[in-house]
């Protein structure tokens, strides 16, 4: 069939589509249209040009299975790891995010390999319990397999005290190497310096003290 520039595509596959025929064409539409079948069944009126260009390849379908292939290649978009990972690169990566100015606003990024979740799992792993988050060992560092770890909030907690030093009588020390030092209980030596104690104080008081350390004599 010819008329003038026209070209007919009828029994031609265009992605799922296979053209049947011309379809019948509204008086409100100047538009060519094709009547085409989806490999899945539905039967779709499509114009000449998202057909031939490629725009237009299916009733549908064809994108909802590649979101669920996407899915499938894990399996896991309902598990907490998964929640984890995805929470990790908003945090870096998008700037409307509630939390993105204390990571990615200054500079804190997730690695290259952690962008596809199956390197993620495999490096860091099944969480140990529900309880357990996403640490940086070093809080200027980025989100990589060497400096990142799972670790409840109380384990953070002792983490960042344990980072910080602490200098009284030309020593510098952490907290656990304090306790170490004077024995007393890295929490009683943590409560006095939080609450305004001097080093001095803090780390020569004898225990029968702490019940105090709450306030200041």
């Amino acid at each position: 069939m010819a008329r003038g520039c026209f070209q007919d595509l009828t029994g031609r596959r265009f992605g799922r589509y296979v053209v049947l025929g011309e379809a019948p064409r509204p008086a409100s539409r100047r538009a060519f249209l094709w009547l085409c079948r989806c490999d899945c069944g539905n039967e779709r009126a499509v114009r000449t040009v998202p057909l031939t260009s490629g725009t237009s390849r299916s009733c549908g379908c064809l994108m909802r299975d590649l979101c669920a292939a996407r899915n499938k290649r894990h399996g896991r978009v309902n598990t907490g790891e998964y929640h984890v990972w995805v929470s990790m690169k908003q945090r870096c990566n998008t700037p409307h995010h509630k939390s993105f100015a204390r990571y990615g606003g200054r500079g804190i990024v997730v690695c290259e390999r952690w962008a596809d979740f199956r390197n993620f799992i495999a490096d860091m792993g099944e969480r140990p319990s529900e309880d357990h988050l996403l640490e940086r060992i070093d809080n200027d560092g980025p989100y990589s397999p060497e400096n990142c770890r799972w670790a409840t909030a109380k384990e953070q907690q002792r983490n960042m005290r344990t980072n910080h030093h602490y200098t009284f009588n030309g020593k510098t020390l952490t907290l656990p190497e304090w306790e170490e030092e004077t024995g007393i209980c890295e929490g009683t030596l943590f409560c006095r310096l939080t609450n305004g104690w001097s080093e001095a104080e803090a780390f020569t008081r004898t225990p029968n003290h702490t019940a105090r350390s709450h306030r200041r004599d």
